[in-house]
């Protein structure tokens, strides 16, 4: 086969990267198409062209799904690597003129040379074509995101399941412009991968049930977990409890769950404050590596009516965790797809196939402290592989106090 023309598919000098994607995008899928299409017993479908061709089924049925694509990001993104491409050049003998091989070959290097010399690797190429695609964003995201929690689990030695956090705000009983807030969370589905790791979790940086007032004492959220409640060690460190797991035994089927419940009376103002920000809400950091987060936020009534909540990140490995009102913490913002979920009114719609019973762990939260759970406005967030060192806010506008 002759050499491709020096041409074909080059940038401009000084052409935008933008610019260049769509044009190498654009061009491998001409060229790659017209090449398909010469193949005889066109439209052709990937078993029986992979029989015709001789090479693999899996490689041919993602180049056929990439060339169906209307968006050149799209076609680069999901398109097979420019040695896989070769192969099926080269396996192309039968029907393609050698003027078609050429120009397709030609588009496969200027692929090539996109990804070693403007990106350095594949992946940073699809990091860069992904954000300019929705849903494709949203599945490169959630497959980095799994990277980083099976490197963070082996590194810690340590993963969950779940990290479940329920935040309930009330009014202060005796202080109408303040709130209570009620906390019921902790790790289910905890695995030990290390036996040199040791474990330890605050959860987040609402205390402890060790510190759990007397409204809850012997609220029993063992009997609310789906694997052995977790032994654990109670000491303060720095005015906080932290609970180290003791008696850990590996492999997968020694898993322990981990709940807590915290009760802080007069805890938040209801009301805005002169301040320039006056967002009002809840937050979770999971203390370890965990498949899911669910981060559930429930409203009395009377609080914040009228106001949806605005989900943030944090990245916290800098600076530790943020104020969602403090704007020196802007530049600590990480763009997340998720948004949070308004679930239905009533009890029964706060069920979690994520947590086994947990309407009833709320129930018998609620029903300790004399609140309706029912009643309650709920907004969920989801989060599949939350990133370790990542604080999720949920934020709401605080309203203004009665008669100002």
């Amino acid at each position: 086969m002759e050499q491709p023309s020096a041409t074909v598919c080059d940038a401009p000098e000084g052409q935008d990267i933008r610019e260049r994607i769509v044009s190498v995008g654009t061009e491998l899928s001409s060229a790659l198409r017209a090449v398909i299409d010469a193949i005889p017993g066109a439209p052709h479908r990937p078993t029986a062209l992979a029989r015709r061709l001789g090479v693999s089924r899996v490689l041919l049925s993602r180049l056929l799904n990439a060339l169906t694509k209307p968006s050149p990001f799209e076609v680069l993104y999901h398109v097979p690597g420019p040695d896989s491409l070769r192969a099926v050049l080269a396996a192309a003998t039968e029907g393609p003129t050698e003027e078609l091989l050429s120009h397709a070959a030609g588009a496969v290097d200027a692929f090539d040379r996109l990804v070693r010399d403007d990106f350095g690797t594949r992946g940073a190429l699809e990091a860069m074509v992904s954000a300019q695609l929705p849903d494709t964003r949203e599945r490169f995201e959630t497959s980095s995101r799994y990277d980083v929690f099976k490197g963070m689990s082996q590194l810690l030695g340590v993963q969950a399941e779940v990290w479940v956090s329920a935040m309930m705000l009330h009014p202060t009983v005796d202080k109408p412009d303040r709130l209570d807030v009620g906390l019921v969370h902790g790790a289910l589905g905890l695995r030990c991968l290390r036996p040199d790791a040791p474990v330890s979790i605050r959860f987040g940086s609402h205390g402890s049930a060790a510190h759990a007032p007397t409204e809850l004492e012997s609220l029993g959220l063992e009997r609310f977990c789906r694997n052995p409640p977790a032994t654990l060690r109670a000491a303060e460190h720095g005015g906080e409890i932290v609970h180290t797991l003791e008696g850990r035994s590996l492999g997968r089927r020694s898993l322990a769950d981990m709940l807590a419940a915290d009760l802080h009376r007069d805890a938040i103002d209801r009301y805005a404050s002169p301040d320039p920000r006056n967002k009002r809400g809840g937050t979770v950091l999971p203390d370890l590596p965990v498949k899911v987060t669910q981060f559930d936020l429930l409203l009395h009534p009377d609080v914040f009516p009228g106001s949806d909540p605005e989900v943030v990140a944090y990245n916290t490995c800098l600076r530790g965790p943020a104020s969602v009102n403090d704007p020196t913490r802007d530049i600590d913002r990480i763009s997340l797809h998720e948004q949070a979920r308004r679930l239905d009114p009533g009890a029964t719609h706060l069920h979690s196939a994520d947590v086994p019973r947990y309407v009833d762990m709320l129930e018998a939260y609620c029903d300790r402290l004399g609140w309706n759970l029912a009643a309650f406005r709920v907004f969920r967030v989801r989060i599949q592989y939350p990133v370790y060192g990542w604080q999720i806010f949920m934020a709401f506008d605080a309203p203004p106090a009665p008669g100002r």
